[in-house]
């Protein structure tokens, strides 16, 4: 607990360095969110690949981890305020190999970049409070009205174990922000100087607001209801089985006990309710957490239509790993299994993916 409270002062002490005095220099920090630049763009997408599709709040919770966990904290020289570039801060984090480096409105600046460069909406927010001065960056949740904003804060209580995620609530136009604040222990922790502190805010294209969308999720693995076992058509006893697990990436899990032999698989499968099919449109594939031991065999995963169509994706040896591994498949990444005479010039879409209805793997 003492730790904690030298924690707490370094932080704060810091903080105070942190200072944004000068008004005319706000004037350079949206050429400096450089969202485009290709190095921010591939430091954005490396991140947030885990969890493909459009802009969401799992991607932009990975980014928060990232570079929260990898930043180091260099003070200005004295004077007057400087400004890095977010493509710049990175190129010299990886000379101190870190993500970056820099001060408070660097870290902001780097995270409206990296949010920005995958659809997301952010500002900058710099903050007078007493005579310390403070700057961090928020991204842009939506309309208070929107049923998802209240969605998103769940989750992230869940994600973070905490019951307190703070909204930025602006009056006059009814839209509800998160801060991402490089001292905080998670995104929506307590705002700095409280809720009303003296302040300015920098909108980076603050034209095209769009706010981040819940991740759809197939299953959330929290149990076996729903799931076939398959025991293949081989006349090797090959056989498999599964139990609800609490010991997941994200807490639950499906842990599946099977025994092979050669030539033979096993598989799983599930009905696609409506709504998770309904929420495909807005994904660009289909991504999965796994960890394994044992001998090394392959992972496939299969999306079945109404007609029987099928499309499939392979992972060769994959289910040995050291520790819980994502897998990603893309739809444009499937090929077509069958039948043949429906494969012909058949690929799978998103469009496409949306009507599928079922969704199997299998071991092999």
């Amino acid at each position: 607990m003492r730790l904690s409270v030298v924690v707490r002062l370094l932080i704060a002490l810091l903080i105070g360095i942190c200072s944004v005095s000068n008004a005319s220099a706000f004037e350079d920090i949206s050429s400096k969110v450089a969202f485009n630049h290709t190095d921010v763009k591939s430091t954005a997408g490396i991140i947030a690949a885990e969890y493909p599709g459009g802009c969401n709040i799992d991607q932009i919770s990975e980014i928060y981890r990232a570079v929260r966990g990898g930043w180091r904290y260099v003070s200005d020289p004295r004077g007057p305020d400087y400004f890095s570039s977010a493509d710049l801060t990175i190129r010299n984090g990886k000379e101190a190999n870190s993500i970056g480096m820099g001060d408070c409105d660097d870290f902001a600046i780097l995270m409206a970049a990296l949010i920005e460069s995958i659809g997301g909406t952010t500002r900058i927010k710099f903050v007078v409070y007493g005579l310390t001065g403070h700057a961090y960056a928020e991204v842009y949740l939506g309309q208070a009205e929107d049923p998802q904003v209240d969605e998103m804060i769940e989750w992230l209580k869940d994600e973070y174990n905490t019951d307190k995620i703070y909204k930025d609530f602006d009056l006059s136009s009814d839209e509800v922000w998160l801060n991402l604040d490089w001292w905080a222990d998670h995104p929506g922790d307590d705002i700095y100087g409280g809720a009303a502190p003296e302040h300015q805010l920098i909108y980076i294209r603050s034209k095209y607001k769009e706010p981040p969308r819940m991740p759809p999720i197939i299953d959330s693995m929290d149990s076996t209801l729903g799931w076939n076992t398959y025991n293949g058509d081989d006349s090797n006893n090959s056989s498999i089985y599964i139990k609800q697990n609490l010991g997941g990436k994200k807490e639950n899990a499906i842990e599946i006990k099977y025994n092979l032999t050669e030539g033979g698989y096993v598989g799983m499968s599930k009905e696609i309710d409506a709504e998770a099919l309904d929420a495909l449109k807005l994904t660009d594939g289909i991504a999965f957490s796994s960890w394994g031991k044992g001998d090394p065999n392959t992972i496939e995963l299969k999306l079945t239509c109404k007609d029987d169509t099928t499309f499939g994706y392979s992972w060769s040896g994959s289910t040995i790993s050291s520790d819980w591994t994502t897998r990603k498949a893309l739809y444009k990444e499937f090929q077509c299994l069958g039948p043949q005479n429906r494969c012909i010039g058949h690929r799978l879409s998103q469009k496409a993916a949306s009507n599928r209805a079922q969704l199997a793997g299998f071991l092999n």
